[in-house]
């Protein structure tokens, strides 16, 4: 059973007056029950002061998610008619989907012949990304755009290799210098 302060508290306010006639015992315990309300007052301010603290963090959390999020899915035009998608950092199926969302919209308003996906600096977080990323590529063919992915890392092409069938027909090049070379 947890006790809060004000039981606390009231306990002392208890024992207080237990000890009206005691004099000098009574001016101890008087001055135990201070002592004692002092911490108790103390672990207050320090339980609001962490719960302060928590708050804060967790502001801070969600602001640097919008601006990771912000930042997470740029789509860059390299030349007149190709755009970059460049993604660094964990990449999981929420990402993926701003991405495909961003990709397509300025596909849609650009008209451009190719749209590269590049995951140089990138880490696959779990494979769900990946049919994402595959309905990306189907998107983007369905605008006239041809798809093109560069810079798997060993670990990233391991984990597409666990979606039977995936990104079959999606071009995948080294780099992305390779990418925008291959035309």
């Amino acid at each position: 059973m947890m006790t809060s302060v004000a039981q606390i508290s009231a306990l002392l306010d208890g024992l207080e007056e237990g000890w009206e006639d005691a004099g000098a015992q009574r001016a101890r315990v008087c001055e135990a029950a201070a002592r004692i309300r002092a911490i108790l007052a103390d672990m207050t301010a320090r339980a609001e002061a962490e719960a302060l603290l928590v708050e804060a963090k967790d502001e801070q959390i969600h602001t640097q998610r919008g601006f990771i999020q912000a930042l997470g899915s740029p789509v860059l035009r390299v030349r007149e008619d190709v755009l970059c998608a460049p993604l660094v950092g964990v990449i999981d199926a929420d990402r993926v989907a701003r991405l495909m969302s961003e990709l397509l919209a300025v596909a849609g308003r650009e008209g451009p012949r190719l749209a590269v996906v590049d995951l140089t600096g990138a880490l696959l977080a779990d494979v769900s990304a990946v049919p994402l990323l595959e309905d990306t590529f189907r998107a983007l063919a369905l605008l006239g755009v041809r798809g093109a992915l560069s810079g798997l890392s060993p670990s990233t092409a391991s984990a597409v290799l666990e979606v039977p069938g995936a990104l079959r027909g999606v071009p995948v090049h080294a780099t992305l210098a390779a990418a925008l070379a291959a035309r």
